[in-house]
């Protein structure tokens, strides 16, 4: 017990004098203790660890369908530089250990570049869109929805609707679409645009052009009927304390409807945590709701003008309303980013002076919405 103490002290003693990372401190921990497994670590470690270059959006079948993520490891002569790099969604686009991504599908995936030295982790969101369409014919340059419920009550005439929808030019070649639910254990949709409610919670009704993949989106809530007892009579399933609940899931508890707010996964009970939104009373909820609001399908409306546009006149973008901050980005048909850019206004105006002539793809996000548009510059 004695020699051990001692060896410990001597230990202790080499590493105040030449450091912890030192080479010396190394050499002299070996040479006094030859069979120690005790490891000391030589270089320097990792501070930081930064994204460079990264695209934000790619097109399928273009050139712009491959690209690479560049990053940078701080400080620069770090003893090890080396990171993961991994995609949230394969399905939409894979990266390899190169950094070279390759976009497989139409959605959003998240790059994440991890450093093997602490961890260190730094992310970045890439949107695949559509291939534009090569068929010979007129193309479709635009899709909006033209009126659709914003909220449906089961047990009334408002528990079936319907979605329509406007396709441009009205002499396109192709005007078919898909119309689907996002959610049809709340609400589901047949491609005449029929909407039958089937439970509470919410969903989003989205449209896609099959000429150039434009798609357009609205969110509808679905609400409880007039009830007599509450309580178990509500539509919504009953809270259960075992079970985890994922953002804007719906419940019932005492008589009232719960919304579940968090984006995180969790579970608390209604009405002793703020997690939960009350909905109110279910014999009292009705078309007089604070969900019954026509502000939810504002991007639906967005009209963008003119369009063609004849190079360097400005382009006019207006919006019903906005919440928050609105992004517009636009892109040529190679895949690069000719304008990237952030409006708290509902009405927008572009200088387009920069904008050779031809085609390409405009994605207008504000919130949770989104819609993508073409844009034909002559």
């Amino acid at each position: 017990m004695k020699t051990i103490k001692i060896k410990c002290l001597l230990a202790f003693l080499i590493i105040a004098c030449y450091g912890y990372s030192s080479t010396k401190t190394s050499k002299l921990i070996k040479d006094f203790f030859p069979n120690s497994s005790l490891t000391i670590f030589q270089g320097r470690a990792v501070a930081d660890v930064g994204i460079t270059s990264i695209p934000s959006t790619m097109i399928l079948g273009t050139p712009s369908a491959r690209g690479k993520v560049t990053y940078e490891v701080i400080p620069s002569d770090a003893t090890d530089k080396t990171v993961s790099i991994t995609s949230s969604n394969t399905s939409v686009a894979t990266v390899n250990k190169n950094g070279v991504i390759r976009a497989k599908s139409v959605g959003s995936t998240v790059i994440f570049v991890t450093t093997n030295d602490g961890g260190l982790e730094v992310r970045a969101t890439i949107h695949v869109l559509a291939a534009p369409s090569t068929f010979q014919g007129r193309a479709v340059a635009d899709v909006g929805i033209t009126s659709i419920p914003s909220t449906m009550i089961l047990g009334t005439p408002s528990a079936r609707g319907k979605v329509t929808y406007e396709v441009i030019p009205s002499d396109a070649t192709d005007k078919t679409v898909s119309i689907t639910s996002s959610n049809s254990n709340v609400a589901t949709v047949n491609q005449n645009g029929l909407i039958v409610a089937k439970s509470v919670g919410s969903t989003e009704i989205s449209i896609i052009t099959n000429d150039g993949g434009l798609e357009v989106r609205s969110t509808i809530y679905v609400l409880a009927g007039n009830s007599s007892g509450g309580g178990e009579n509500c539509s919504a399933s009953k809270w259960e304390n075992n079970t985890t609940y994922k953002q804007k899931k719906v419940v019932s508890l005492n008589g009232k409807i719960w919304r579940w707010k968090p984006k995180k996964e969790g579970n608390c009970k209604p009405g002793n945590c703020k997690k939960w939104k009350d909905l109110g009373n279910c014999s009292a909820r009705n078309s007089k709701t604070e969900l019954n609001s026509t502000s939810l399908n504002f991007l639906s409306t967005a009209k963008v003008s003119p369009n063609p546009l004849s190079s360097g006149n400005d382009l006019n973008i207006s919006l019903s309303e906005i919440k928050n901050v609105v992004n517009i980005t636009i892109i040529d048909l190679n895949g690069r980013v000719v304008l990237d850019e952030k409006f708290k206004t509902n009405n927008i105006i572009l200088n387009t002076t920069h904008f050779s002539k031809g085609l390409y793809l405009m994605r207008i996000e504000n919130g949770s919405q989104f819609l993508t548009k073409k844009l034909l510059v002559l």
